[in-house]
């Protein structure tokens, strides 16, 4: 039970851990920062947020901190560099969209593919039990209708059993409806 309530906690707590971290390049290589602001400046429009899973996370894009001492020429350079990070991020968002939906198709041609292998691969086992079963149920129904039982209405009886029970209405016709016919063949043996 202690066990049970520290794997809890653990869970619980790892979530408050989760948070954005901004990526972007420039000469020297990819750099990761936890805080926007922590970007310089002449790069944060091409600073990209993303989660703990690498997954660019659009809802908790920051915007850049407004001093006091900020001129109104650096505030339209922002605003510029605000522009071509959305427009950015739009790119980011719909070429993530068409590789999602390039890697959905790809695995669900695959899946199909795989389905008709299999299906075939068993098909050599099933298909010919199901032929002989299909067969014999035929000359179970030709037998039915073409003898002549004690009770008439055996026939029709019997003729519902196979038809409508598939292979155990088969198995019981051939144990028992067959001793219930009348004339020679009464003695077990098949006349079809």
């Amino acid at each position: 039970m202690r066990i049970a309530i520290i794997l809890a906690c653990l869970l619980l707590t790892t979530s408050l851990a989760a948070g954005v971290t901004y990526k972007w390049e420039d000469g020297k290589g990819v750099h990761f920062a936890d805080d926007f602001n922590s970007v310089p400046a002449e790069l944060r429009t091409r600073a990209v947020p993303e989660d703990e899973d690498g997954i660019i996370n659009f809802g908790k894009l920051a915007p850049a901190k407004n001093d006091a001492g900020v001129k109104q020429k650096d505030l339209k350079e922002i605003e510029r560099g605000d522009e071509e990070r959305d427009r950015i991020v739009m790119e980011a968002i719909k070429q993530h969209q068409a590789d999602m939906i390039d890697q959905m198709n790809r695995e669900s041609s695959g899946l199909e593919e795989q389905i008709i292998r299999l299906f075939a691969r068993r098909a050599i086992f099933w298909v010919p039990p199901l032929l002989l079963l299909f067969y014999f149920w035929v000359l179970a129904v030709i037998d039915i209708v073409k003898s002549d039982f004690t009770v008439p209405a055996y026939k029709y009886r019997w003729l519902a059993v196979v038809l409508l029970a598939g292979p155990v209405g088969l198995i019981a016709y051939h144990l028992r409806g067959r001793s219930q016919k009348a004339g020679p063949e009464t003695s077990g043996e098949s006349g079809g």
